[in-house]
């Protein structure tokens, strides 16, 4: 389908296996879970949620994940890192998906890293995300614990409105090789209808020139409309 200048590069985090060339390679879904107005979440700020509820979704994401043959990872979205320990413990729990663990504060994030490298979690975890505006303490702890998987966020009021990431690419990539990142993953960024397009022409061009795996997430055209 798709001839790419450059080779794709393959990770395998906690058994699924990320990148490659679309057709040979399955694409990876990634579901949200705990984000804001989640119906199983009763208490965001402390992590309160119905169980059995969540359990249900997660068994149903295994269950889409077999029929299809696509690989399936959970984005974590947590307020603060009290809610961020609490998913973390009943995901590890309940299924054996990698993770994307999506704290909204740097502070918060810099302290959930810490918790999953102290619950034997981190091989699990890949965190969502760094951008241009992450802080030098996040990269610090991710070098410090040795978590080897992050999202690139490819986001900035000055390219916004551009296909072409490079200037991005250029600034964080190696900054998260430093810090002891080993499977890179770019999400392209959608914020509405008009930049769907723009990020799926980057992913293009990134897979193309560079060879990352690549993602977005599209809904959030659907979502803002």
């Amino acid at each position: 389908m798709f001839d790419f200048s450059a080779k794709q590069k393959t990770y395998e985090i906690s058994g699924v296996k990320i990148g490659g060339d679309p057709g040979l390679a399955p694409t990876v879904m990634v579901g949200s879970m705990f984000y804001n107005g989640h119906t199983v979440v009763k208490n965001p700020a402390e992590g309160v949620f119905d169980r059995a509820e969540a359990e249900s979704q997660l068994r149903k994401a295994e269950e889409m994940s077999d029929s299809t043959g696509l690989p399936t990872i959970v984005d974590l979205v947590a307020e603060n890192a009290v809610a961020a320990g609490r998913y973390l413990d009943f995901m590890v729990d309940t299924t054996e998906m990698p993770i994307f663990l999506d704290v909204v504060s740097e502070d918060a994030m810099v302290t959930s890293i810490q918790y999953a490298h102290d619950h034997g979690m981190l091989e699990r975890i890949i965190v969502n995300s760094l951008n241009p505006h992450t802080g030098t303490q996040a990269y610090q702890k991710i070098k410090e614990v040795g978590c080897k998987s992050a999202v690139l966020l490819l986001h900035s009021t000055k390219y916004m409105l551009s296909s072409n990431k490079d200037d991005l690419l250029n600034e964080l990539i190696p900054k998260a090789s430093e810090a002891g990142i080993e499977n890179i993953l770019m999400d392209t960024v959608v914020l509405d209808i008009p930049t769907l397009g723009l990020a799926s022409k980057a992913i293009h061009h990134i897979k193309d020139v560079y060879g990352y795996p690549c993602g977005c997430g599209a809904h959030n055209a659907i979502a803002s409309w």
